[in-house]
Parts: structure tokens; C-alpha cells; sequence
């Protein structure tokens, strides 16, 4: 009931998508009309460091003797609700046998719930091809996410992932998890990809890698992925700079 009388004493309701308003409409449906409710996408600014080498220093942190390593970073704080573990062996599996450049680079700082972190480094800590790295400087992880071949979210509930606007805005293809939050987000194949398990993860990602090649070759893996960024930066509701921040009712 806490919840509710929050809603009903609140002035303005804001949504940060249209299919969370309409959650709430249905939620409350005796409780709130359509005019309390706005529609506010949230301000995204994107200022990824310059100086800053994605292939050094993973090949520094790791000792990795790849050259060019295909980057596929998963931005999150370690905990359940992300479920980072939920493609680590698949990915292992598709590093050893399929594609030794490829990467799965997990950023993110532990949380409160150790029995899961420590579940989570001893797993991830003996899988080929999956590095971890607890954190960075902003500006460091947004270069990251710029030079990386696909931003992955594997979350089992989101809001609206920041991360996932960042990527868009830094020209860096999305891999998201099918879930309503990610499906507000994103057009599947228009403004990115969505999955439903680690399987197809890995066809979802497989696309992506021409984007951040240097492959003057123009085919449909290299025209796809190049037309859903450039779709993901132009489309309206997905201008979330700050000078582009309501779209509401």
C-alpha cells in the first residue's frame, strides 16, 4: 500500500518509456488518469577518454597474445539481478572453439551480496576468454564501450540501462537481453539485437564484429550492424543528449 499512496499523492508521474507508463496506467488504473503521467527520457552525455587503449590494456591487465582482441563488454555491478554469469560459458565455449580473438570483458564492482561475488570470480576466473575487470573511470569505460565490437547486457530486469543509451551513442552495437526494460529500448534489428538464451547471444554477436573491423568489404554482416547504429543514433526516441530530453505526453 506504500507504493500506491505515493502514487496517488504524487503531482506528476514520470516514466522513463512509453511501455513503463503504460505499466503504471494498468498497475493503478483506479488510482491515476493519463494526465498525471509524463514521459521523460533520461539526459545521456558520452565523453570517452582519448587517451585511453582498449587493446593495451587488456593485453597488459591479462597478458593476452592476441593482437587485435574482438572486445564484447558487459557493464554492470556484480549481482543477481544482472546475472553476468548467464553467458560466461557459452562464450568460453564459442573463445575455444570458434573464435580465439573474441572477448567477453565484465566491468563492475562487486555489491553487498559476497556468496555471489565469490561464485562469480571463482567461476569466471578459470573460463577461457572471459576477463574481469572491477572497475573503471568513466571516461575509461566509455572508450571501452567505443572500441568494443557489441555492448552486452544479460540483466534479468532492467528500467532503462544507461549503459545500453551510451553504447548507442557512442556507435557501438547493442546485445541485449529480451527483456521488457531492453525491449522498450530497443527495436530488435533496427536499433539492436535481443536474446533469449546464450546460444543465440553468440549468432546475435557473431554480426557485430565486422563494425569495428577494418574491412573495406562491403557485405550484409558489415551493412547491418553499420545501419542499426546509425539507426540507434538517429531515431527520436532514442536522442537522449541533454538537449533532447522529453518526449512525454
Amino acid at each position: 500500500m506504500m507504493m500506491t499512496d505515493v502514487v496517488i499523492n504524487a503531482s506528476v508521474l514520470v516514466a522513463f518509456t512509453e511501455s513503463m507508463a503504460k505499466h503504471a496506467l494498468t498497475l493503478w488504473a483506479d488510482d491515476i488518469s493519463e494526465e498525471k503521467m509524463q514521459i521523460i527520457s533520461p539526459g545521456i552525455g558520452v565523453m570517452p577518454s582519448t587517451s585511453f587503449s582498449s587493446s593495451f590494456h587488456l593485453k597488459h591487465l591479462f597478458s593476452l597474445d592476441c593482437e587485435e582482441p574482438e572486445i564484447y563488454t558487459l557493464a554492470s555491478a556484480i549481482r543477481p539481478v544482472k546475472d553476468p554469469l548467464f553467458l560466461v560459458q557459452a562464450f568460453s565455449g564459442w573463445h575455444c572453439a570458434e573464435n580465439s580473438k573474441a572477448y567477453l570483458v565484465i566491468v563492475g564492482p562487486p555489491l553487498k551480496d559476497e556468496a555471489y561475488y565469490s561464485s562469480f570470480q571463482d567461476i569466471t576466473l578459470r573460463l577461457p576468454g572471459v576477463l574481469y575487470i572491477p572497475g573503471l573511470p568513466q571516461g575509461d569505460l566509455q572508450a571501452l564501450i567505443r572500441d568494443s565490437s557489441a555492448l552486452i547486457n544479460s540483466s534479468l530486469s532492467e528500467g532503462l540501462s544507461v549503459t545500453l543509451l551510451e553504447a548507442m551513442a557512442l556507435g557501438t552495437p547493442v546485445v541485449a537481453r529480451s527483456i521488457a526494460g531492453n525491449r522498450a529500448a530497443i527495436v530488435h534489428y533496427e536499433t539492436g539485437l535481443l536474446y533469449d538464451t546464450p546460444q543465440v547471444l553468440k549468432r546475435r554477436a557473431d554480426r557485430c564484429i565486422p563494425v569495428h573491423r577494418n574491412d573495406s568489404r562491403l557485405d550484409f554482416n558489415t551493412v547491418e550492424p553499420f545501419l542499426m547504429v546509425t539507426s540507434a543514433r538517429r531515431s527520436p526516441p532514442y536522442c537522449h543528449s541533454p538537449k533532447c530530453t522529453y518526449f512525454g505526453t
